[in-house]
């Protein structure tokens, strides 16, 4: 699968560089090729962690669903949840998993975001 997302992509890239050395100067082509080259390493990296992450949090996902359902086959828990605050307690743990989610997101956006300014910058 991999082979079939890079090959073009090789392909297209080449063709651009051939083309920018065609029409401009060869400073040009080396900004244009080292921008590539960082974000595509930026992006291989942001999605490796990224993965990680979501790896985590389905895995607090499933612990936190095994838990609703184990408490409403159970009619003591449910009693027992109905108290004032013992559900967002019980869940509590299961935050930070979230917020780390929506952090990964802000981080991936902004580094794309930083490195196409560089390349702005530099062109």
């Amino acid at each position: 699968m991999v082979i079939l997302q890079l090959v073009p992509t090789i392909v297209e890239v080449s063709l651009l560089m051939a083309v920018l050395l065609w029409k401009f100067d060869w400073r040009y082509v080396l900004v244009t090729m080292i921008t590539v080259v960082v974000f595509m390493y930026y992006t291989y990296k942001a999605t490796e962690w990224r993965i990680e992450i979501r790896r985590k949090m389905n895995d607090s996902d499933t612990e936190a669903n095994t838990k609703a359902i184990d408490s409403l086959l159970n009619y003591e828990t449910v009693k027992y949840f109905q108290r004032r605050g013992a559900r967002s307690h019980a869940l509590r743990p299961f935050d930070g998993t979230l917020r780390k989610g929506q952090r990964e997101n802000l981080y991936l956006a902004c580094g794309s975001q930083y490195r196409a300014g560089d390349h702005f910058t530099a062109v």
